[in-house]
């Protein structure tokens, strides 16, 4: 089974679907897959031993970084020198779902600490994604920095060390504030590990199973298409459109080359259903324009 890892909001609701109780939906992933699909009752138990902090730098984009709760002051500076990024500073523990066969979620991550969205600009992308050498680049003016952050869990006010760090919100990165991501570390693991702290740990993440992503996105067939050639397809069709092609030259485009072979029927369901073009249809008027948002954001 092969699972993608998507960093989510904490909140977790309850709905009504079909005047039928549907609980524990997140939230986060109301737009890609119905209430009833996205449900995780499962929680890290009182005891857990949760995990040490792994300061990792994840490559990501404005959108994800508002939906995950950041403000939007960053935007104004959004352009193609611009580079975001997000880190967990939490100790963590990760859950699996065994709720029932039709969730997509595979496993969770809960935990306690801090998230921070860091944003460059007019840095090279292997600076950006490397904390010491952002901070070094600010100190030395070699480019743009900031950060934001946010509290993963309840009773984080004892962490007095994250205190600057939050006073200074939507302030440079640098090098002092690398060294007080080095305190909260500190702080933030012996209070947890060694003196059982009454914090409050909240979801951090999901993982979701590519095949139960495929299954649904095919319309359900058991015996559907991997997730991997779902959106193989699908982005293939997407580029023979953007380049004016219609479905039967794009099916063509296939037979004379093999080396592009993708599943027929996804290119056409997605021609059909999604672009709303017949066969032999070419894609005008504002279709062009759509299909370059979907590549761009990655929707297929």
């Amino acid at each position: 089974m092969g699972t993608i890892t998507v960093p989510v909001t904490p909140y977790i609701a309850d709905f009504s679907v079909s005047d039928k109780p549907c609980d524990n939906v997140v939230l986060s992933l109301a737009d890609i897959a119905p209430p009833e699909y996205i449900r995780l009752p499962n929680r890290p138990k009182p005891d857990s031993k949760y995990s040490s902090i792994d300061l990792a730098m994840m490559s990501t984009n404005f959108s994800v970084l508002v939906s995950l709760g950041f403000g939007d002051s960053f935007s104004a500076k959004a352009d193609s020198n611009v580079h975001c990024s997000y880190m967990d500073l939490a100790v963590t523990k990760r859950v699996e779902s065994n709720y029932d066969n039709k969730s997509i979620i595979a496993a969770a991550t809960f935990g306690l600490g801090f998230r921070l969205a860091i944003i460059t600009y007019g840095l090279d992308s292997s600076i950006a994604m490397n904390l010491g050498d952002v901070a070094a680049a600010a100190k030395l003016r070699m480019g743009y920095t900031s950060y934001q952050i946010l509290a993963v869990g309840g009773g984080l006010k004892v962490i007095s060390t994250a205190q600057p760090l939050i006073a200074n919100l939507a302030g440079e990165f640098n090098v002092e504030t690398l060294e007080l991501i080095g305190a909260v570390q500190a702080q933030l693991t012996d209070l947890y590990i060694n003196h059982n702290s009454d914090m409050v740990p909240e979801l951090m993440s999901v993982d979701i199973d590519l095949d139960k992503m495929a299954n649904l996105y095919s319309g359900g067939k058991s015996q559907g298409p991997s997730y991997m050639q779902l959106m193989k397809a699908q982005r293939f069709a997407l580029q023979q459109a953007r380049h004016g092609r219609t479905l039967t030259q794009a099916l063509e485009q296939m037979d004379h080359k093999p080396a592009w072979a993708v599943d027929r029927s996804i290119v056409k369901d997605l021609y059909e259903r999604v672009l709303g073009l017949k066969a032999d249809e070419e894609p005008r008027g504002s279709n062009p324009h759509d299909i370059r948002i979907m590549l761009d954001a990655g929707a297929m």
